[in-house]
């Protein structure tokens, strides 16, 4: 019986592998303001002009940050 249920599992688990298709759709970045960033503004920013998520990220120089937009192309 457990001799069974292996074989059982590993086909289907090469029957999913092969029937699953990931399509990842692409991503694109924008930087929205490289002077600053605050979190809300740039959430609303992004979200109203490419529907996307805004955050903050390192601006290259310690301690600061800009607004960057991550959305589906």
């Amino acid at each position: 019986m457990a001799r069974f249920l292996l074989v059982l599992f590993l086909v289907l688990s090469v029957a999913l592998t092969v029937v699953v298709e990931v399509k990842a759709q692409k991503r694109c970045k924008v930087i929205l303001n490289p002077s600053g960033c605050d979190l809300s503004a740039c959430r609303q920013q992004c979200l109203n002009s490419y529907n996307g998520n805004g955050v903050c990220t390192s601006g290259g120089s310690v301690g600061t940050y800009i607004c960057t937009c991550v959305y589906n192309c």
